[in-house]
């Protein structure tokens, strides 16, 4: 059975998966999975249930709002990956995502933009560097951590394309450790592959884990079939 199929251009040009802890989003990429994040999963964590479910997570339910207004679909199915905070921790661990190295690659990462935006705002009259930079240079772990902290106890709602507070940095599992560090372990964290699946870059029935932890083995051309690559 094809994990892939080709887009057949009945939906919109880009499509993103989403990675959420409850309510805090974590980000995404672009017309594919991320591969070592979707490692963090088993196939048994893999959910498929309607968008009318009373058991969709709440969150979800914001996706498939925005997805009805622009899509003017009413009843999909939405397809996750839903797995409890505590062994997502325990599998970042095991592959290297420590609080300390995490922490390390969070602040190598923010003094890099923060010297990129410096040499923007001197060679620039343009407001946006500088307003960037006084941002990035305001910041700190604590005072970023606090954000996801804020959402989950108030029960706040982020918009799913709000930049990630300043740190969207390229690895969305130090990301993930980070905000990990901070909320409740009971809580789930959720990697939604809907908008990917409905836009025909997987097929509904593709074993997602699979396909990440073989996309680089001599293997790899036996999970395609008509690939759009």
């Amino acid at each position: 059975m094809a994990i892939i199929s080709a887009n057949q251009g009945i939906s919109p040009v880009e499509s993103y998966d989403g990675c959420w802890v409850s309510k805090f989003y974590i980000g995404s990429i672009k017309d594919d999975i991320d591969h070592s994040l979707m490692q963090l999963f088993r196939a048994s964590d893999k959910q498929i249930m309607k968008s009318s479910s009373i058991n969709l997570p709440n969150h979800l339910r914001e996706w498939v709002k925005y997805y009805a207004e622009e899509e003017k679909e009413d009843d999909v199915n939405v397809v996750f990956y839903s797995s409890p905070a505590r062994i997502i921790k325990e599998r970042l661990e095991l592959v290297g995502y420590s609080l300390t190295t995490a922490t390390i690659a969070y602040h190598r990462y923010l003094d890099g933009e923060i010297s990129k935006y410096k040499k923007l705002a001197e060679r620039s009259d343009i407001n946006v560097y500088q307003s960037k930079l006084e941002i990035l240079s305001s910041i700190n772990l604590d005072k970023w951590l606090s954000t996801p902290k804020e959402i989950h106890d108030k029960e706040l709602i982020q918009r799913r394309y709000e930049e990630c507070f300043s740190f969207s940095c390229v690895d969305l599992n130090v990301t993930l450790r980070l905000v990990l560090e901070v909320l409740p372990e009971n809580e789930n964290v959720i990697y939604n592959v809907t908008d990917l699946i409905l836009c025909q870059y997987f097929n509904i029935e593709a074993d997602l884990v699979k396909y990440a932890s073989n996309i680089y083995s001599p293997d790899y051309s036996n999970y395609f079939n008509n690939s759009k690559w």
